[in-house]
């Protein structure tokens, strides 16, 4: 990457991220409507499940477990982020492979909800994650993106952080879907992410008519 795109990139981030703090900081749009949704955590199932836990006295507003879920457990109302692994270009629902079948029922049972597409998509060793080029990744970002709106158009779609010391996986291709990212990744709350995955260079967020016509 040149050093002008690099300069680019840095101001648009530092933009970016300027806007979310003034979103924040405004009293008609605050970031969380109440203070318990700063607060969540990762779940190992070694040391117990959700229920093992006083979720009240601690607070926490979500959890996570590095999986999916029809029905995921809920004790006093909290939230479950749901999150669909992808390995070596292909998606998972918990240990199933592509079963559009599972992920429908868990849209349908659980509107709104939170669906990160991977976690850490090019760490061999992240809950979630794997080894995936750009390009795979992009390819399944798309198409579960558009799957999971188009049933629910409520829900919130979240990229799988990346490693912060690979950051040349982000960099090695050109950005010129940066507009198409943002608008059809939710707006501002997903700038610096959506203009981050824009230098994948794929086209994320086009919908596809052969998309629309799977039989799932």
């Amino acid at each position: 990457m040149s050093a002008g795109r690099r300069v680019l990139l840095a101001f648009l981030l530092a933009a970016a991220l300027l806007v979310l703090w003034a979103a924040g900081v405004s009293a008609d749009c605050p970031l969380y409507r109440v203070p318990t949704q700063r607060f969540g955590g990762d779940l190992n199932y070694a040391f117990g499940n959700i229920t093992s836990y006083d979720v009240a006295s601690l607070n926490m507003s979500f959890y996570s477990d590095w999986s999916a879920a029809v029905t995921p457990l809920r004790p006093n109302g909290i939230e479950y982020l749901q999150l669909l692994a992808v390995k070596y270009g292909k998606w998972y629902f918990g240990t199933s492979e592509a079963n559009w079948s599972l992920l429908a029922q868990a849209v349908a049972a659980n509107p709104g909800s939170v669906w990160m597409i991977g976690n850490e998509p090019e760490c061999p060793n992240a809950p979630g994650g794997g080894v995936n080029t750009p390009e795979q990744y992009a390819e399944v970002y798309h198409d579960l993106y558009w799957y999971i709106k188009g049933r629910d158009s409520t829900a919130r779609i979240a990229i799988g952080g990346v490693v912060v010391a690979s950051l040349g996986w982000l960099f090695r291709q050109p950005a010129p879907l940066a507009g198409q990212v943002l608008l059809a990744a939710g707006g501002l709350a997903q700038l610096a992410a959506a203009l981050m995955f824009a230098l994948l260079g794929a086209e994320l967020l086009r919908p596809r008519s052969a998309l629309a016509r799977k039989d799932h």
